[in-house]
């Protein structure tokens, strides 16, 4: 993040160029066309159960002073990105990560304060009361299940087949060698030691970094986007690109050899996604550079010597 800046600038504060920003204290000022306005009826499908419930709860349960804090806190969350986004390396979606971050937490918080408006309503002993409550809601429940069917669908078909509750089943099935190697690591590295697994980095939203990913130990480069966003800056993400490489693809030793020092790396990966991402890999060199360790089908790891 390199600023908050103002979501629909003043033409007189607003930048002129589109790579340009102005800025006043910690405020920064892009060009008059970052402006995005919610619509109202976005606003109400997403938010107009948990809004309902909170004013129940203000209503009924004065006291109940937390979660009318929860709530207090939530509505600064939704309103916040509607004047201000914390900006970032995304010139046309520059409100996105700032929506999603903050909405998930009002999400989740709004969701306990709704359980705490069902508990209220069962408490309510005037029936005309509950059935006004519930005739309210209703419309509005029906809003907010719209996404959880659409999604729930969208991710996991009809639901017609079970597919177990384990996270990692879809990568045993797809990368099974991969998946063996990820076990191997598991079980003969010691328990508190962080080695260095070199693998190929790729875009985000792919299958590289597969091994760090789901093994917990670090690499030298992660996915490009995501690793440009943090930082800020492309160059670093780019450099550690082109040194992994060249421990794959460049037939110079040495250089391939002072790369692995330098990220003090201990294991060498070469599986699928390697060769798929490095066509000129040069597995005679890497032989050199490690001991082959583990096997498995078309997944090899090397341990640096």
């Amino acid at each position: 993040v390199s600023g908050v800046a103002v979501n629909c600038p003043p033409a007189k504060l607003a930048a002129v160029g589109a790579d340009q920003m102005n800025k006043i204290g910690p405020l920064v000022f892009e060009t008059v066309d970052k402006c995005q306005r919610s619509p109202i009826w976005m606003m109400a499908i997403l938010w107009g159960f948990f809004a309902y419930g909170a004013i129940w709860l203000l209503i009924k349960e004065p006291k109940n002073k937390l979660f009318h804090l929860i709530s207090l806190f939530c509505l600064g969350l939704i309103i916040f990105p509607e004047f201000f986004y914390f900006k970032d390396i995304y010139p046309l979606h520059f409100r996105s990560n700032t929506m999603f971050k903050l909405g998930y937490q009002v999400f989740m918080m709004m969701g306990i304060v709704a359980g705490a408006t069902i508990v209220s309503w069962f408490r309510v002993h005037s029936s005309w009361k509950k059935w006004i409550f519930f005739a309210g809601l209703t419309p509005m429940l029906i809003l907010v299940s719209i996404y959880p069917y659409f999604a729930v669908k969208s991710y996991f078909g009809e639901l017609k087949t079970y597919h177990g509750i384990y996270g990692l089943k879809w990568l045993e099935e797809r990368y099974p060698d991969d998946w063996e190697a990820i076990k191997w690591l598991d079980k003969n590295i010691p328990e508190g030691q962080q080695p260095v697994v070199l693998e190929a980095n790729g875009d985000s939203y792919t299958d590289y970094d597969r091994i760090s990913a789901f093994s917990g130990y670090p690499t030298v480069a992660g996915w490009t986007v995501h690793e440009w966003l943090w930082r800020g800056s492309y160059d670093p993400i780019a450099k550690r690109a082109e040194e992994v490489k060249t421990v794959y693809e460049s037939p110079d030793l040495e250089a391939s050899r002072s790369v692995l020092t330098k990220y003090d790396v201990k294991y060498i990966v070469v599986g699928g996604l390697e060769r798929q991402k490095y066509p000129q890999l040069d597995e005679e060199k890497i032989k050199e550079l490690g001991k082959q360790v583990f096997s498995s089908g078309t997944t090899q790891i090397y341990q640096v010597i």
